[in-house]
Parts: structure tokens; C-alpha cells; sequence
């Protein structure tokens, strides 16, 4: 979706996708090659904060590397712990998030918006998740019934008695 979006959206661009296992060994190669009018791009899905360390490491790193370009981070949604983790690994994200003047943040949902602006200095905006800019499918079948689907993992935000009520 994040490409599709790229490549409608700016067609005078050249995509070009670097996975984040690559990461180290292409920055100094973007770095060489980057223009000023370059935009740089993180792919969103939501997993900033402390909980996948992998991929907020990768995105600190993009961030505070590119400073003098757009940088956009595709829709996310945010979480630090609360706790001790979660507070060194927010701080280490802000001081590396706040090197970067041309960074914008998109969140993905109400509460990760709210979080993302009182979390960071950086521009901060509101969108749906990308995965919606694709086309809807017409699966021309009769539904019957409901598939209720919800998380049980430390990202979970929605209460037991209120799930117990959906039910």
C-alpha cells in the first residue's frame, strides 16, 4: 500500500526500497547519492516503541540520520511500556527523533496520535493506515455471521468488561 501510495501520489519520484536488514550497509550509500529535494520514507504498521527493539532501533537510526531531508514515518501506532524499559527506550527515541527538523510523524489511530504529540517536538499528524489506500475487493459471497478478532498481546487496549459486552 505504503508503495502504491509513493508511486501514485509522486510520480516525478523514483521509488526506491531499501529493507531494514540492509539498513546499515545502504545509509552511507543514500547518503552519497541523496538530493536535497529527496524524500525519505519509514514504513509504518505499528511498531514504535520498546516493544519490538529491532525496528525502533532501525527507525532511530534513519531518523537521525536523514535530518536535511523530508523524512516521513508511514502511519504507526506508539507504545512505551510503563516502565523502566519503556522510559530509558522512550528518551533514547526522543533524542534521536529530535535531530531530525523535517520529520513528520503519522499516527494511525486517536490514542497513538495523542501519544506521538506528547511524546515527541516533531510535526505530528493523523491518518488511517495505509493498508486502506489499497482497492477494496468485492469477495461476492454471502456473509453470514461475524469474525471477532482482537489482540491478547501486550499492545491490547481495549478492556476485558468492555470486550465481555461486545460478546
Amino acid at each position: 500500500a505504503e508503495r502504491k501510495y509513493i508511486e501514485n501520489e509522486f510520480p516525478n519520484y523514483q521509488y526506491i526500497e531499501i529493507i531494514e536488514e540492509d539498513g546499515d550497509e545502504a545509509i552511507p550509500v543514500v547518503q552519497e547519492n541523496l538530493r536535497k529535494d529527496d524524500i525519505i520514507a519509514f514504513t509504518g504498521g505499528g511498531n514504535m516503541g520498546n516493544l519490538y527493539h529491532n525496528h525502533e532501533e532501525a527507525r532511530r537510526k534513519v531518523f537521525s540520520t536523514f535530518v536535511n531531508n523530508l523524512t516521513i514515518s508511514f502511519p504507526q501506532s506508539i507504545h512505551f511500556e510503563d516502565n523502566e524499559d519503556g522510559e530509558i527506550e522512550k528518551r533514547i527515541s526522543q533524542e534521536a527523533y529530535s535531530k531530525n527538523p523535517n520529520l513528520v510523524l503519522v499516527a494511525r489511530d486517536a490514542q497513538s496520535f495523542h501519544r506521538m504529540l506528547t511524546t515527541f517536538d516533531n510535526k505530528v499528524i493523523f491518518t488511517p493506515d495505509m493498508v486502506l489506500y489499497m482497492n477494496s475487493v468485492d469477495w461476492k459471497f454471502e456473509r453470514n455471521g461475524a469474525l471477532f478478532v482482537l489482540r491478547h498481546d501486550s499492545e491490547k487496549v481495549v478492556k476485558q468488561t468492555t470486550i465481555d459486552k461486545i460478546k
